[in-house]
């Protein structure tokens, strides 16, 4: 009852892909699927580019002007890789509300992450990609925290130093999902997927479920992935799976995908 009440005062989970990154155009450059596993296809957890800089500042104005992000009134969870916590940094700077903000604190983190608790950029693993290609291997969580000390990014929430799936270093990891037997490679599966969607929705609706008691409804903004996003928006129907596919810095409205407890 408490979901539906806060459904119908308008509040919603929105999901956002990341800005392009620099794996998006290798891919590109080397579509093939029998490319995927070879030595220079190995960019684990690179970096948005220009390109997705701006694609996460105009996914920012696009958030404040069609869904009404504004200071304060917003929380973010944020996958653990790169190119998702960069998104979400540049989605602040997008607004120009919080460029605003950003402007009249030079210097310092900008007020709309260190006005409270909630505004905080919470880093959530299950809300990682479907591990599949290099890029998806992420960074150490010690590492991570170290390279956004600056920021108020929360990782507390990473339960391993090596938090993606299968718990391995980056090296090697990629050695066992490049194997050159296609029978013998690790990657995730579907089943590893399924559960990992079921966890992130069950954080979500906590979170959501926590706004109403607290008497402060806010959007949530999941910044993360195409084949996640895909995941949260699939349906079953005669046995086969459908859901949505997403463009760099798209955004998704999930909030029913989320609150449906047995999906």
């Amino acid at each position: 009852a408490g979901l539906d009440a806060m459904r119908k005062k308008g509040n919603r989970i929105l999901a956002v892909r990341h800005g392009e990154s620099a794996f998006n155009v290798l891919r590109e450059q080397h579509p093939l699927e029998e490319e995927r596993y070879l030595p220079y296809m190995y960019l684990p957890d690179c970096d948005i580019t220009a390109t997705g800089v701006q694609q996460s500042r105009e996914a920012g104005l696009k958030l404040e002007q069609d869904h009404g992000l504004n200071y304060g009134n917003f929380v973010l969870v944020v996958s653990p890789l790169r190119r998702a916590i960069q998104t979400a940094l540049n989605i602040l700077q997008g607004s120009s509300n919080l460029q605003a903000d950003c402007n009249a604190h030079k210097g310092t983190t900008p007020p709309t992450l260190q006005a409270q608790t909630e505004a905080t950029m919470m880093i959530h693993p299950a809300a990682t990609e479907v591990m599949v290609d290099s890029c998806d291997i992420g960074t150490a969580a010690s590492e991570l925290k170290a390279e956004y000390s600056n920021e108020n990014v929360d990782f507390s929430r990473l339960p391993h130093e090596y938090w993606w799936p299968h718990h391995r270093s980056p090296e090697e990891t990629w050695k066992l999902m490049s194997h050159k037997d296609p029978h013998q490679r690790v990657v995730e599966t579907p089943e590893m997927s399924e559960a990992r969607k079921k966890e992130l929705c069950q954080f979500l609706r906590k979170l959501y479920a926590n706004q109403m008691q607290q008497n402060q409804p806010k959007t949530i903004v999941v910044v993360c992935h195409s084949e996640l996003i895909w995941y949260l928006t699939s349906i079953v129907r005669n046995g086969e799976r459908f859901g949505t596919w997403t463009q760099n810095c798209e955004i998704v409205d999930i909030t029913d995908f989320v609150l449906q407890e047995n999906k």
